[in-house]
């Protein structure tokens, strides 16, 4: 530049200039300083994985002051990635009062169902330039509503900035522009969206395992079974917290400490013989019983699963499924006193049988000195049905007089079996819980009754025959 042939004041202009261009520079480079210690800022507390990071009225401040926007909105997509909800909105606060006023709803926690048109326009680029407001809505919203916003509010464009991971859509700022006035910092802009992108992402994750966590946990305190991990070297690993509900112990009371000291010490050796013999194979199941040591000192009886999971490089042991067995062991027992009792009483019942059947109408429990009568063992009814050993006009009756019994019903029928005759009674048979468990049978052979009766009835009817006879011969003689 040849400053020789200059005036003195149209070298003072040229200072001017440039002085006013360095400090536009300098503005401009002091701005985007700004803007770079808020992205660095977020982006740290992004990293951090912090609560302010989560804030969607920050998060949203952060791009409606990088931006330049007049205001800005945050709507957050649903995991299918069409509808999404409103969860922040930007700007002057009495102004987004008035515009839930004209709009007729709040725009805060408005949730949209998706819009194809509104999807195609924005689909292509991660910033979507629109004209006008009108054009990004179309007939979500009443035109005149949108006309109403617009002129109120002198807005000009708008610009619609995609939340993405991978493609996926995970929500978007929608930014709102004076008349006149543009987007600035798209870079900026671009860069943040990105980062946010990978937040949510990361939040949506960690969210998701927190609830599976919670879920899992609640499920694991519910069940019935107790489950636990004990590694190769018989110390517990891992116990399930309804451990207490059961046996009485806390996870911390057991994990750390030998697996061993909850088995009675008569059942020690064979429960140790089966656990080694499970560690030889890989994936192999064992199901053995035995008696569990409670806090109290007292011991219950329990169904324990055992699952060789110790080359799983999560469990890294043996995985451990205790069952409380007290009620069904007592069930069992009580099982075992009514079917003796039953017998004894069938034994001491010379001419009869007691039965019991299923809801299939099986036997499952059959005895009594009169099973010779029918020509039947034992063994050859359990299991059976009546249709499986007596003909049909015997068995289908049979079979509909338990079928009523099971609804509640007492029934009384005779069986004729050849020369055979026999009187049945069907009983239902309730549990502790006044359910019918099963219908008894008891059999009663009344063949000599039966021979009595048609004996007398024959005496009868020739006493009778021989009167009748003696009578007619008197009246001929008269």
């Amino acid at each position: 530049m040849n400053y020789q042939n200059k005036t003195k004041e149209e070298l003072i202009k040229e200072l001017q200039e440039v002085q006013q261009k360095y400090g536009s520079l300098n503005a401009t480079f002091e701005k985007e300083k700004i803007i770079l210690a808020k992205l660095i800022n977020a982006a740290e507390e992004f990293i951090q994985f912090s609560s302010a990071a989560h804030d969607y009225t920050k998060m949203l401040q952060i791009i409606h002051d990088i931006s330049g926007a007049k205001y800005a909105v945050l709507n957050i997509f649903d995991d299918n990635g069409l509808d999404f909800t409103t969860v922040a909105f930007a700007g002057i606060n009495e102004n987004i009062e008035k515009v839930s006023s004209f709009l007729g709803f709040d725009i805060v926690k408005k949730h949209w169902k998706h819009d194809p048109l509104r999807d195609e326009k924005t689909k292509q680029q991660t910033i979507t330039r629109f004209v006008h407001l009108h054009d990004l809505v179309g007939d979500i919203i009443s035109k005149s509503a949108i006309y109403l916003i617009e002129k109120t509010f002198s807005l000009g464009e708008t610009f619609v900035v995609k939340i993405v991971k991978e493609n996926k859509t995970l929500g978007d700022f929608t930014l709102l522009f004076n008349k006149g006035e543009t987007l600035i910092n798209n870079e900026f802009v671009d860069l943040y969206a990105h980062q946010v992108g990978l937040f949510l992402d990361r939040y949506s994750a960690t969210n998701l395992l927190r609830v599976n966590e919670a879920r899992h946990g609640a499920m694991i305190s519910n069940i019935s079974d107790v489950i636990g991990i004990i590694g190769t070297d018989g110390i517990m690993k891992y116990k399930s917290p309804n451990i207490e509900k059961w046996f009485g112990w806390q996870p911390h009371d057991l994990v750390g400490t030998d697996g061993w000291l909850t088995v009675h010490p008569d059942d020690l050796e064979r429960i140790q013989k089966e656990f080694f013999t499970l560690l030889e194979k890989d994936n192999s199941v064992k199901t053995v019983e035995y008696r569990y040591k409670c806090k109290n000192g007292s011991y219950k009886p329990i169904e324990l699963t055992a699952t060789n999971l110790t080359n799983d490089p999560i469990i890294g042991g043996v995985l451990l499924n205790y069952h409380d067995i007290t009620e069904r062991k007592r069930a069992e027992e009580n099982l075992r006193y009514s079917e003796a009792q039953l017998q004894m009483i069938a034994n001491n019942f010379p001419d009869g049988i007691i039965v019991l059947y299923d809801q299939a109408s099986r036997y499952i429990f059959a005895e009594g000195l009169g099973l010779e009568d029918i020509g039947f063992t034992k063994e050859m009814l359990l299991g059976k049905r009546p249709q499986d050993l007596f003909p049909p006009e015997f068995s289908e009756v049979m079979e509909q007089k338990i079928d009523n019994a099971f609804k509640g019903k007492k029934e009384t029928f005779e069986i004729n079996l050849g020369e055979q005759y026999f009187i049945q009674t069907v009983t239902p048979v309730k549990n502790i819980n006044t359910q019918i468990a099963a219908v008894m049978g008891v059999i009663t052979n009344i063949s000599n009754r039966k021979r009595m009766e048609d004996l007398l009835n024959q005496t009868r009817y020739n006493y009778e025959t021989f009167f009748n006879t003696i009578d007619e011969f008197l009246f001929v003689l008269d």
